[in-house]
């Protein structure tokens, strides 16, 4: 069977913040709206939010990356791949620029070494994990994302700093992709962070297919949640879990899609999250809803296999680059 796989097209429980943003790079790939990157401080750390959706700004692409920089493939030597991958990258990336900038007499600041991302909390099909339930109930943050130290404000308005950091703007490779979420926009600079790019992915011309790659997987796991949530056979097992649900107390319990992470006290919260992984557990929700998605998967695996193919060995190539070090 074809492996389940997933970006941010999971069940997003409400509360959690999950977003459309993806930490990728320094190339900006804007979905909808302004293709314009914010200027915060840190031109890095803005530029590497890099699939900017229509449900958030620039200015806040920071926050909203972290809970979607979670994003998940299940099975078959993708499991847990979006997370690392979008950390090594960014980490990699800052480092080269940095070693760039440094190089030719600029002060950049350069991350001290790559952190291991913490371990995902599966959201697929809401909450299934026993002991976060426990625990956290519902009311669990997900982990940040490694911050690095800004560039100095006054660096940023120095031209001479920046056309070293990016480049002329005749110099920077663009390219775009359309999805059914919205038209995105990615950008390849030249300068340091050009010169770290082509160290990173070999070329500009590779790092954009790999940022492309990213978002076309994302929307194919978005589109086959969205088969399996329409199909009669999920209806039914949401149905059963309801049952469930209902003998327990928990008689309006909604769809495991909808629950509010944010729902009545703390210990409420635990309480009804024990219920619904014990109530997944007994209708076996996860298996079910993962076979009838393999089946969909199965059918469309031409549409899958080439990009992730190339985000699976851009994995291995960048985290060989860290175990260089």
């Amino acid at each position: 069977m074809f492996p389940i796989f997933s970006f941010s097209g999971r069940m997003p429980i409400r509360s959690v913040g999950i977003s459309s943003i993806a930490v990728l790079s320094f190339g900006i790939a804007s979905c909808g709206g302004s293709d314009e990157v914010a200027d915060d401080g840190d031109s890095a750390t803005t530029a590497e939010s890099s699939a900017v959706a229509s449900s958030a700004t620039n200015e806040d692409a920071e926050d909203a990356a972290t809970p979607v920089a979670r994003a998940i493939l299940l099975s078959d030597g993708f499991d847990d791949l979006a997370e690392p991958i979008l950390q090594v990258n960014r980490f990699l990336l800052r480092r080269d620029t940095a070693d760039c900038m440094r190089e030719i007499g600029f002060d950049y600041p350069r991350p001290d070494g790559f952190v291991q991302p913490d371990p995902r909390i599966d959201l697929r099909y809401g909450l299934a994990s026993a002991d976060v339930a426990g625990e956290f109930g519902y009311a669990f943050v997900l982990p940040e994302i490694p911050q690095y130290p800004s560039v100095p404000a006054e660096d940023l308005e120095n031209p001479d700093f920046v056309l070293a950091l990016d480049g002329a703007e005749n110099e920077q490779l663009t390219d775009t992709l359309t999805l059914p979420e919205g038209k995105f926009t990615y950008v390849a600079e030249a300068g340091c962070r050009g010169e770290a790019i082509k160290a990173v992915h070999g070329s500009r011309e590779a790092f954009l297919e790999f940022l492309k790659a990213y978002n076309r997987a994302e929307s194919l796991g978005n589109e086959s949640l969205a088969e399996l949530r329409k199909s009669p056979e999920y209806q039914s097992i949401v149905s059963e879990w309801k049952a469930c649900m209902a003998q327990a107390g928990y008689e309006d319990a909604e769809d495991p899609a909808d629950i509010d992470i944010a729902l009545g006290t703390e210990q409420e919260s635990v309480d009804q999250a024990i219920e619904d992984v014990r109530c997944k557990d007994s209708v076996d929700f996860v298996q079910r809803a993962s076979s009838i998605e393999s089946v969909w998967q199965e059918l469309e695996r031409d549409r899958f296999l080439s990009d992730l193919e190339t985000l699976s060995s851009t994995e291995d190539r960048l985290f060989g680059q860290i175990d260089e070090e």
